[in-house]
């Protein structure tokens, strides 16, 4: 619906102020571009069913390191679905080594409706096998540009043996106190990726975003 698509361009365009804030702030990195969708496709020419995220930001260093986001806006689609067409598919890429816009250091952000619903697609990153560190996930209010470079994000990791939705940032790096985890809530079991997807074409390629 129209009202679904202006919230999701909505989300996109809220990472993209929050990016440009955070590398104001940063003394680390700064925000060196920022994809909309609608760019990439007319940048790459891709086929409609290539995996080309919601936008994508590379960010960039002063001692010339980048790192790339691609960032998911996600509202209504079944966990399942996005297993099948997102979740999986960017975990194949990454352990492939394909760059995302020249940049052989990424992850995906993904921003969702609710504090229930990144909840939910953290566990099926979880369940489906996913590595740790591909996907991070965060609530509508949680991300501004106070906090997107910040571990204000989650993703489902082993605690103590244990899988368990913990805050980390876009990096990486895990918060290890145990009071930054989301109350305790664990998540099944996993099931391997195994070969449940493959990479598709899109914006996995070693051209300079530049």
């Amino acid at each position: 619906s129209d009202r679904m698509n202006l919230a999701h361009h909505d989300g996109q365009v809220a990472l993209h102020i929050a990016f440009a804030a955070a590398g104001v702030r940063s003394t680390r990195w700064r925000l060196e571009r920022y994809y909309y969708e609608y760019e990439l496709r007319r940048r790459l020419g891709t086929p409609a069913d290539a995996l080309i995220p919601d936008a994508v930001a590379v960010l960039a260093a002063d001692d010339d390191t980048r790192f790339a986001v691609a960032c998911e806006v996600d509202r209504s689609e079944n966990p399942s679905y996005l297993v099948e067409r997102k979740l999986v598919p960017y975990a194949t890429a990454r352990a492939s080594g394909a760059p995302l816009l020249g940049c052989t250091n990424w992850s995906v952000a993904w921003l969702c409706a609710s504090l229930r619903r990144r909840n939910r697609v953290a566990e099926a990153a979880w369940q489906a096998g996913v590595p740790e560190g591909v996907h991070v996930f965060a609530g509508p209010d949680e991300i501004t540009g106070r906090t997107v470079l910040s571990p204000a994000w989650w993703s489902a990791r082993m605690v103590d043996g244990v899988p368990t939705l913990t805050r980390c940032d876009l990096f990486g790096d895990v918060v290890t106190d145990r009071s930054c985890r989301n109350n305790g809530q664990t998540c099944e079991k996993p099931t391997s990726a195994g070969d449940r997807g493959s990479a598709k074409s899109g914006c996995f390629t070693s051209e300079d975003a530049r």
